[in-house]
């Protein structure tokens, strides 16, 4: 009874409640650009034109009406002996690598990891040992996210890649900040993500978030799941160079993807991950 409970709870909050005055302390790199003032709240599985957000330096990327990468269902093994599914989508020598929210699967990513690929990343999406489909998980093992994340970035290496960017929505990005000193990424991507969770033991600890690895905060202002101050507090806490930035609605993670900031957050992904891991086409190619 008592893990169902927690099961429950761990659904409908994925998220500490941070102090108001936190937000008073941020960092000026932390704090959030004005919410476009077109934005809503995201309305289910539609994706609208991109918000009227002041646009960041543009660089060239993949058109949204490319032909689809080609996609490769794939396993491996992490450390611990569990075999993860996975999926690789186009190829490169530079590896973008998608961990999901806990009640997601890879699918979640499916779109973005598609517009990657476009763009000449190798890109990686799986499921967690603790995924069971259907928006079911295990709850105690959601605490080797970063475990599994690890296994993944094994993989991508044994595929070519010789540089790696980490793109983590929830508890995807508490498990790719944990494993930035091992993985040591060309760049970081937090999406919708708490410093930890009541329901789990695996948290983002203050040192994991100090180091020279660019990073890129995202968050809802009204997400109730992982409250923006959260994600906000991850970005005060983290070295330069870093940059956050806040859409409009309460969408959580990759439910971003799913309405009105959709293209816009694609986008602002792709422009990140060409200035700080730049995708270099598989010999040969």
């Amino acid at each position: 009874m008592m893990r169902g409970k927690w099961r429950l709870v761990f659904r409908r909050m994925l998220g500490l409640h941070a102090a108001a005055a936190a937000m008073a302390l941020l960092a000026a790199a932390c704090q959030a650009s004005p919410p476009p003032a077109t934005l809503e709240a995201t309305s289910a599985a539609t994706a609208l034109p991109p918000s009227t957000a002041a646009p960041e330096t543009v660089l060239p990327t993949a058109s949204l009406t490319a032909a689809p990468a080609a996609k490769r269902t794939v396993s491996f093994v992490t450390r611990d002996g569990v075999t993860l599914a996975g999926s690789v989508y186009g190829q490169g020598t530079t590896a973008v690598i998608f961990s999901n929210r806990s009640d997601k699967g890879m699918e979640s990513w499916a779109s973005m990891a598609e517009r990657a690929a476009q763009a000449g990343y190798l890109a990686l999406t799986f499921d967690y040992r603790a995924w069971r489909g259907g928006g079911q998980f295990e709850l105690e093992q959601l605490n080797q996210a970063d475990i599994d994340l690890l296994a993944a970035a094994d993989f991508a290496r044994s595929e070519g890649a010789q540089a790696i960017a980490l793109v983590g929505a929830s508890l995807g990005g508490i498990a790719s900040v944990k494993d930035t000193a091992a993985i040591a990424p060309a760049a970081l991507i937090v999406i919708g993500s708490p410093m930890g969770n009541p329901a789990l033991t695996i948290t983002v600890e203050p040192a994991e978030l100090q180091n020279t690895v660019p990073k890129l905060f995202i968050a809802s202002e009204d997400d109730t799941l992982a409250p923006a101050a959260e994600t906000r507090r991850m970005c005060e806490l983290a070295d330069e160079p870093k940059t956050y930035f806040e859409y409009a609605g309460s969408a959580h993670g990759t439910d971003l993807f799913l309405g009105p900031s959709a293209a816009d957050l694609a986008q602002k992904l792709l422009d990140f991950l060409q200035a700080h891991a730049p995708a270099q086409a598989a010999p040969g190619l």
